[in-house]
């Protein structure tokens, strides 16, 4: 909602944040593989999984490839732990990947 948007905007004193006034809008990074051109037809069973599984995997290598963007950004608005904690979560779920469970319900739980 709008308030809610202007409540978010709102400048902050939060200790989580010290820098937060220092940041300006800008377009977010836009991160594409093709992933989107397979959504034309409905998926089910193991297509859905797969799909599922590869969007996952490319979500996951865009955060281990923003890793030094995260942290940059993080450095002006934060703590400067964002980029490499995101990086270590998404190596994590990468490695975890074959252990989830076949079914997409369970390897989004898994998640």
């Amino acid at each position: 909602t709008p308030e809610r948007t202007t409540l978010l905007d709102a400048p902050t004193s939060a200790p989580a944040w010290p820098a937060m006034h220092n940041l300006t809008q800008s377009a977010a990074p836009v991160v594409s593989d093709g992933l989107h051109a397979h959504s034309k037809q409905p998926l089910t069973g193991p297509g859905l999984a797969a799909c599922t599984a590869a969007m996952v995997k490319a979500g996951a290598v865009a955060l281990i490839e923003a890793e030094a963007q995260l942290t940059a950004w993080d450095l002006v608005a934060g703590d400067g732990d964002c980029g490499i904690t995101m990086k270590r979560g998404a190596m994590r779920m990468l490695e975890d990947m074959p252990t989830y469970p076949s079914a997409l319900d369970g390897a989004l739980r898994a998640m």
